[in-house]
């Protein structure tokens, strides 16, 4: 008998014998409630954030998750021999235009249907209502929303909204300009499910670009596959809008440089990396140096032309002059960012990065940053593909090609890995519900990778990594697909529970609601910390205001409001919120 028979007939009893491990993951997902589940909020018992904290539930699920490893490994052997794992391959790249286009159509209804199945079009976060609130803004045509219309600003103060004179959210513009098409067609949560499936046909595109046929179909079945891609962007947060323009940005770049390259190409690329920093400058500059290196490396070895060059120089000098423009329209200072206006104001300000203590109460030091680096790798490593070791795949894909490495790994190996170190100094871990969101634009290097080493290597490796990452896909729609969305949807609920209250209690059409508190720390059920922001132009049906006492809410109401019915949201001694109707101002 030879060795392809001796795989042929282990396979199965491998995947027989590893059986019980599925069992024991799904029994410890079950009584732990997934990785999402698992997540705290509010405050340690020694004052910290639970954020920096990793419950003891998550790391034994993870260790757990490591039970369908032998599974995938079993059934990759048995793909080396198998007649299937051929035909998958010679599919891939027989079928690529067919397959790539086909997985970003399922990546959009994957990721809608998270957006408003799953999360009801629910915001998970207070940063979300920002963006939400500069995205109406800018779809009514203007940049800023002036503060005179809403008069007496003490009653609409809003989370992350700077209100002084001018009213614009204390991030970036860029996200709220990508979301505004949306609002105008009455529906936000489309646009960053349509931009799933671009990044995967991006990412797909890319992967083909530097690494050859069959990359790109292998890119596109590992988008598809990807919770951390799909639940990000059923999200209204900055990062899959970020990630999109990086993606777009390099494609355009890597055709800039082809030999021949047009150079609007070129112009395609600077106006999608303006995009990206107008969006998240941080992230942008971080993941944007080392894949500029690859394609000057490219333009020099290949192109030696100046056309592509000076085009992007050009229009990249136009969209800085862009992002110079915004700050002094929003700030009246061009070199003076929304965010620090925002907390340059009574609450100060200090940088991110570094180490002591933050607002909230965080104290972060070096082992608060090793141990923050060390859940969001654990939880990049889990979210990535849902399955046991997803970074394998890509940290493999450089000595898996027949013809040694390509040139365009190791740029996005570094691109990927950069902010694992720079993260370091950050205080804040982020938000881990839909993944470690502080890495999205991450995937800008890992899937391509992932994708090469299924498309490009030697037959029988390839056979094998293929066996195991559709296992693992299938193992991940049977538990972590099925899990995860199950605690989405009830975060989404928690993140919702003051405006449904408020609504099944509120008969009257419009409503002045006022309040005075917002969620304690303690009692966080999600990162909405209180109501939902109003309308720019206040057209809300139930309109949320703080309570500045008895006499200052009926004249306020009298003078500004007398068309809506005020009541007051009061919360009870025992943490639970109780809704009054109050007297009808005269």
């Amino acid at each position: 008998m030879t060795g392809r028979d001796d795989e042929r007939w282990s396979g199965p009893v491998l995947v027989v014998a590893t059986a019980p491990l599925v069992w024991l993951f799904f029994d410890q997902e079950r009584r732990t409630g997934g990785f999402a589940g698992l997540h705290q909020y509010g405050t340690h018992e020694d004052g910290l954030s639970w954020a920096q904290h990793l419950p003891p539930g998550e790391a034994h699920l993870y260790l757990s998750l490591l039970c369908l490893l032998p599974v995938a490994i079993a059934v990759g052997i048995w793909a080396r021999s198998a007649r299937p794992g051929g035909l998958l391959l010679a599919a891939l790249r027989r079928h690529e235009r067919f397959i790539v286009p086909a997985c970003a159509a399922l990546a959009t209804i994957l990721a809608l249907g998270t957006s408003h199945g799953v999360l009801q079009r629910t915001p998970l976060t207070d940063d979300e209502g920002a963006y939400l609130f500069h995205a109406r803004i800018l779809a009514s045509g203007a940049l800023t929303s002036p503060s005179h219309h809403v008069p007496d600003r003490r009653f609409y103060a809003a989370v992350f909204v700077v209100n002084e004179g001018e009213r614009y959210s204390q991030y970036p513009v860029g996200n709220a300009a990508t979301l505004a098409p949306g609002v105008l067609l009455g529906d936000p949560w489309l646009v960053p499910g349509v931009l799933c499936g671009l990044i995967t046909l991006l990412l797909a595109a890319i992967a083909r670009e530097l690494f050859g046929r069959g990359s790109g179909a292998g890119t596109a079945l590992c988008c598809v596959s990807s919770p951390f891609l799909v639940a990000s962007s059923a999200t209204l947060l900055a990062h899959i809008p970020c990630l999109f323009w990086l993606s777009l940005f390099l494609y355009g770049g890597l055709r800039a440089t082809r030999r021949g390259g047009h150079p609007a190409w070129a112009a395609l690329a600077a106006a999608a990396f303006g995009a990206a920093v107008i969006t998240r400058p941080l992230s942008s500059v971080m993941l944007g140096l080392p894949l500029m290196v690859l394609l000057a490396t490219r333009l020099r070895l290949r192109a030696r032309r100046r056309g592509p060059l000076l085009a992007f120089l050009v229009v990249g000098a136009g969209m800085l002059g862009l992002q110079l423009w915004i700050n002094a329209t929003c700030t009246g200072h061009p070199l003076r960012a929304a965010y620090f206006t925002y907390w340059l104001g009574d609450q100060g300000w200090r940088s991110p990065f570094g180490f002591g203590e933050f607002i909230l109460g965080i104290e972060h030091t070096p082992r608060t940053g090793l141990r923050n680096q060390l859940h969001n790798l654990l939880r990049l490593d889990a979210w990535l593909l849902g399955w046991p070791v997803s970074l394998l795949l890509p940290l493999a894909s450089p000595v898996l090609y027949r013809r040694g490495r390509r040139p365009g790994a190791v740029p996005l190996l570094v691109a990927a890995a950069l902010p694992l170190g720079l993260y370091f100094f950050f205080f804040w871990p982020g938000i881990s519900d839909v993944g470690p969101v502080l890495y999205t634009e991450t995937m800008i290097g890992w899937l391509p990778l992932a994708g090469a080493a299924l498309g490009r290597g030697a037959v029988r490796r390839r056979r094998f990594f293929a066996g195991m990452v559709l296992t693992g896909a299938v193992l991940s729609l049977l538990t972590f697909h099925r899990v995860q969305a199950r605690e989405l949807r009830d975060l989404s609920q928690a993140a919702r529970s003051i405006p449904a209250l408020v609504e099944a209690q509120v008969e009257d059409e419009r409503a002045l609601v006022f309040y005075n508190f917002c969620v304690f720390p303690e009692e966080q059920q999600s990162w909405v910390l209180g109501p939902p922001h109003p309308w720019p132009d206040l057209r809300d049906d139930i309109l949320y205001v703080r309570d500045r006492g008895p006499q200052e809410n009926r004249r306020f109401a009298r003078r500004r409001h007398p068309d809506r019915t005020p009541y007051l949201l009061v919360r009870n001694c025992d943490g639970t919120l109780h809704l009054t109707a109050l007297p009808p101002p005269r």
